[in-house]
């Protein structure tokens, strides 16, 4: 029962972790971090807990199916949400210097044939890409082209040629 209830105590704990780094990191990426980790490690440490009080009865072996679906679907998850932010053009956080997913210049800053050279890249090192009072315009990257992304997530072409 001990091994149990320390387990359950590491499931919580790492919950616990999960839930203030969702609460304190600066941006979706890191925030994407702190949620997989919870439903995986808090997740599977929870459910070896009810697999260790219950052995293999039929909640036992629910807990062991629940654990081997979240094993294979929240990494893949975690890693098709951040890179549908990545696709869209969400910015990393100030504190970001490189960029190991692209190698063309910031200008050109989108998912395409360089996304998996993992060469390195400066985000924006003057600062010229940010407004007055040091954000970044509305959150886009430049070089993408908000008509084409409202293309790729709707699939409709549109006449206006705002930008």
């Amino acid at each position: 029962m001990f091994v149990g209830h320390l387990f359950l105590l590491l499931g919580v704990f790492d919950l616990l972790l999960g839930m203030i780094g969702l609460i304190r990191f600066p941006d979706i990426y890191n925030r994407l971090h702190a949620t997989t980790k919870i439903a995986t490690l808090g997740a599977i440490f929870v459910l070896v807990s009810i697999l260790i009080r219950d052995g293999f009865s039929p909640m036992g072996l629910k807990a062991v199916a629940v654990a081997v679906f979240l094993l294979l679907t929240s990494p893949v998850a975690g890693h098709m949400m951040g890179r549908a932010a990545f696709n869209i053009g969400v910015r990393p956080c100030n504190q970001t210097v490189v960029d190991v997913n692209v190698k063309c210049a910031p200008e050109t800053y989108k998912d395409n044939e360089d996304f998996h050279e993992g060469a390195y890249v400066e985000m924006d090192p003057d600062g010229k890409d940010r407004d007055e009072e040091g954000r970044y315009d509305g959150g886009i990257m430049p070089g993408i082209n908000k008509k084409e992304i409202k293309e790729g997530l709707t699939g409709k072409v549109s006449d206006d040629d705002e930008n």
